[in-house]
């Protein structure tokens, strides 16, 4: 956790709007004279984080300012590399607010919802920052006076806070599920074998003689059912014997109705063939009289037609030149604009183009040196991997030997020794010890070097993978830029593109003679491209002598208009004018036109009419009168029916000889069939009832047969397969229940305390050199093993239960902590947070900060000198260290400091 900004307004002693700032620097120090709200700072900020104060939890009204009536606190953090920010407020009438917020992107505060609950927040606090409010004391907020409240706290806060420092919830959760499993298994045994004791026991012997059993009765039943399927087979045949000679009696009186009808066929065929001719000449010769007359009639109103067309084409001839002279113009005019603009973005284009040569030059460049990266980012990564392995396969023999130091320790006074077998002297206890210990020490220097080999190779590839995201960035910039070049790109591409368009829209509205002069040269196809980044016409000039032309044309309109009969002074008027002669001239050319391929449509239909009739009726069908027409149309009235004859004559010819095959067929059917078949199929299918019904009576007897051996085989397997399952179930519960107790307080769980334990008496130490000259050295208790801890809480356990040698009075014996003066005390509080905020920083990176608040006026000269130099030491393995002194000289040692003073009986806070 890392403290970035903290707001007061209304709390405590702080009246006015309060906004202090920890950007910028790593040690901040805040100094002021007594009473002038510099430990408010701190109660503001354990205040926001758990609603605490020195007050405790309750009366949260007497924390607002004696003339406001509401307080505020609002709190910025950061933990890792997450911003958050708590907001607080306190009402005199009772109303309370808070709420949790994260920052996201684009600078704005998103609340986390649930957090505006107090316990919620509280919760939340609690499992970000991994502290409860008393351990955020002990290790991060050292209070006023209260900087020996480590020293001082009982031994099941001290355990609560290492626990909470090295966060046991993962193996406490692994110990429940242990257990839980355990107690599961020990209810599937306990039911399995209720099961066994239910299940009789069967014999193998059993369930062969039911097996015998049932397959002598399936044997019977095969038979019966093979002589159903003959039964079946004959019933076929028996069905198929009444068809044929039903079938032989039906074609016999069909053979009789075909020869009658094939007497007839000679009249029928004369008929068919008469109403055929008929009815393939009467349309064509009906459909070619009414059309010669439409004909007439179409040929004169097409000679009236073009007779009214001509008066038009003349007057619309002379508005068409002017109309195209002044179209020309206009279209000429924005051609020349549309080359200017298509030439203007020519340009931009070609730069863009050479920018983006360079760019491209420059990516190679960069990804070249990315794939180079890339392959040395590899190798350390499995350098890294395979350091991290070595390391875990050294700690793993550290604490194995470790394991067998202690078991070794267990053995002192016994008779035997249980690894060897030998007597137990003490020359045998002491070289076994000596060896051990020689392989302890031997084992935790290659754990050592492993590790520092470790962190060698994960700075190497930390520095790899910074290079590579620094060219990664070089490189998106190129492409960004790259980016907004194309869009850029695309935009004048568009701008060429539209001008194209109008200038290909503008040269398909010219007449040839103007396009020519645009492409240069005759017949030459127009390319907007082309000739709009080359050509020259029109200029300037050219328009102008086109203007003369329009002007000219015009006056010679006037002059045919006068002759016409039709005045126009505007070019607005003569479009009128043009448009009603138009509209008049479509309307005759469109009733020309459609007369015109109305005669010739009749004059198609009448050749088509004609191509259609047989070749002697074509000669004379243009000149046969309507009356012989309607006598041919009497006859083919009368012919009706004529050619249903003929197919009934065609189908008779057809079927009389299939029938007479057929009742050939049916004779050789007759010979095929067995003499057992040829009888009635009721007869068969009476026996083949019998049969059936003996066969149901031999298909129950061997499903209840079945089923019995079912019934017991599914008992002898179920059997077999509970006995298998009990075994399994009572493997896995010893497996669980030895986790359980491996995952329990007394193993594992005390085994990382200790470990805590000794990293922060470690880093303690090591401060503690520093800042008490040598002088002081912190130890702890004699370990505890599981004996120890059996039938006891792992909380009861002393942890931290510290010592400490004073070597400036007794190097050899160590004493109480309590027992030292105030100045020693307070160094070896300090020590202890700064020691427990480097080991946590180094687990979970959640405390990264120390706040000390007073204490310093314990110490003498050298003392505070040697603490402001480890506060300093401290700066590259803490993110914030934070002091508040009322001492001058002690303020006056760091760059970054805030002095608090009162005014108006209100603190205010400024920059020195």
């Amino acid at each position: 956790m890392r403290p970035h900004r903290l707001r007061l307004k209304g709390f405590m002693s702080y009246r006015d709007d309060t906004v202090i700032s920890f950007d910028g620097s790593t040690i901040w120090a805040i100094c002021g004279p007594n009473g002038t709200g510099k430990s408010t700072i701190f109660d503001a900020i354990c205040f926001a984080l758990y609603g605490e104060s020195r007050l405790g939890k309750q009366h949260q009204q007497e924390l607002i300012y004696h003339q406001v009536n509401e307080l505020l606190v609002e709190f910025d953090f950061a933990v890792g590399s997450q911003e958050y920010r708590v907001r607080r407020t306190v009402q005199r009438r009772g109303q309370k607010t808070q709420q949790a917020y994260r920052l996201a992107g684009g600078g704005s505060w998103q609340p986390i919802p649930g957090t505006d609950k107090k316990d919620n927040l509280a919760t939340w606090t609690q499992q970000l920052l991994g502290l409860d409010c008393q351990s955020f004391t002990f290790s991060v907020l050292l209070r006023q006076g209260k900087t020996d409240a480590l020293l001082t706290a009982d031994a099941p806060q001290r355990h609560a806070l290492l626990s909470q420092i090295i966060d046991l919830t993962p193996y406490e959760r692994l110990h429940k599920r242990a257990c839980d499993y355990q107690r599961q298994y020990e209810g599937e045994i306990g039911a399995l074998k209720s099961q066994l004791q239910g299940l009789p026991a069967i014999q193998e012997e059993t369930l062969r003689q039911l097996e015998e059993q049932l397959l002598a009765s399936e044997r019977l039943c095969n038979e019966l059912n093979r002589r159903q399927l003959e039964l079946a087979r004959l019933q076929a045949l028996a069905q198929q014997w009444e068809r044929l000679l039903q079938e032989q009696e039906r074609l016999q009186e069909a053979l009789a109705s075909y020869e009658h009808l094939l007497r007839q066929a000679h009249q029928i065929e004369q008929d068919a063939i008469r109403l055929e001719e008929l009815e393939r000449v009467l349309p064509p010769l009906q459909s070619i009289q009414k059309l010669l007359h439409m004909q007439k009639n179409l040929e004169k109103k097409k000679y009236q037609l073009e007779m009214k067309r001509s008066l038009y084409e003349e007057y619309d001839c002379s508005i068409d030149t002017l109309m195209k002279l002044d179209q020309a113009r206009v279209a000429l005019q924005a051609f020349a604009r549309e080359r200017v603009r298509w030439r203007q973005a020519a340009r931009r284009l070609a730069e863009l183009e050479r920018e983006r040569e360079q760019d491209a030059t420059a990516l190679a460049r960069l990804q070249e040196q990315e794939g180079l990266l890339r392959a040395q980012c590899e190798a350390a990564d499995t350098r890294l991997l395979a350091a991290s392995e070595e390391r875990a396969r050294c700690q793993t023999l550290l604490a194995e030997s470790q394991k067998r130091l202690r078991r070794f320790n267990e053995v002192d006074g016994t008779q035997v020794c249980r690894y060897c077998g030998q007597p137990l002297t003490p020359e045998h206890l002491e070289r076994e010890r000596a060896r051990l210990n020689a392989e302890l020490l031997q084992v935790r220097q290659e754990y050592e070097q492993a590790a520092l080999k470790e962190k060698e190779a994960k700075n190497v590839y930390n520095h790899q993978c910074n290079q590579m995201h620094q060219i990664e960035s070089d490189i998106q910039s190129i492409r960004d830029r790259a980016f907004r070049h194309e869009q850029e790109r695309q935009q004048l591409c568009s701008e060429q593109a539209v001008a194209a368009d109008h200038a290909l829209t503008i040269s398909a509205q010219l007449a040839p003679s103007y396009l020519e002069r645009i492409v240069g040269a005759p017949n030459l196809p127009f390319d907007p491209r082309r000739h709009l980044s080359a050509g020259s016409y029109p200029t300037p000039e050219d328009l102008n002598a086109l203007q003369r032309c329009c002007q000219s044309e015009q006056e010679r309109l006037q002059q045919l208009q006068q002759e016409l009969g039709r005045r126009t002074d505007s070019l607005t008027h003569l479009e009128t004018l043009r448009r009603t002669i138009q509209a008049e001239s479509v309307q005759l050319r469109d009733q020309l036109v459609a007369t015109g391929r109305d005669l010739t449509h009749c004059q198609q239909r009448i050749c088509d009419e004609q191509a259609m009739l047989p070749a002697d009726w074509r000669s004379r069908a243009l000149d046969l009168a309507p009356e012989h027409v309607a006598d041919w149309e009497d006859e083919r009235q009368g012919l009706q029916g004529a050619r249903e004859r003929l197919q009934e004559l065609a189908r008779a010819r057809y079927q009389h000889e299939q029938d007479r095959q057929r009742l050939q067929d049916i004779k050789r059917q007759f010979e095929q069939i067995p003499p057992a078949a040829r009888r009635a199929a009721a007869e068969v299918v009476q026996e083949q009832e019998q049969i059936h019904l003996c066969y149901e009576e031999q298909v129950r007897q061997q499903q209840a047969q079945g089923q019995q051996l079912a019934l017991q085989r599914e008992q002898f397997q179920r059997r077999q397969q509970l006995e298998r399952e009990l075994q399994k179930a009572e493997t896995r519960h010893r497996r669980y229940k030895r986790l359980a107790v491996l995952l329990g307080r007394e193993h594992l769980q005390h085994y990382l305390i200790q470990q805590a334990e000794r990293g922060i008496i470690y880093h303690a130490n090591d401060i503690l050199m520093h800042i008490s000259n040598g002088s002081l050295q912190l130890l702890l208790p004699q370990n505890e093993g599981p004996a120890e801890m059996a039938g006891r809480d792992a909380s009861e356990s002393k942890a931290l239960e510290l010592r400490v040698i004073n070597s400036a009075v007794d190097a050899q014996r160590p004493q109480s902590v309590k027992l030292l003066g105030g100045g020693q005390q307070f160094r070896i509080a300090v020590s202890l947070a700064l020691a427990i905020g480097r080991y946590a920083g180094s687990l979970h990176q959640r405390v990264e900060s120390v706040m000390i608040d007073e204490g310093f006026g314990s110490l003498d000269e050298q003392g505070r000198a040697e603490i402001i130099q480890a506060l300093r030491d401290f700066e590259g393995l803490l993110k914030r260290i934070i002091v508040i002194s009322h001492q001058r000289e002690f303020f006056d040692e760091f760059e970054h400091k805030y002095y608090v003073d009162l005014q108006d009986g209100s603190s205010r806070v400024s920059v020195r």
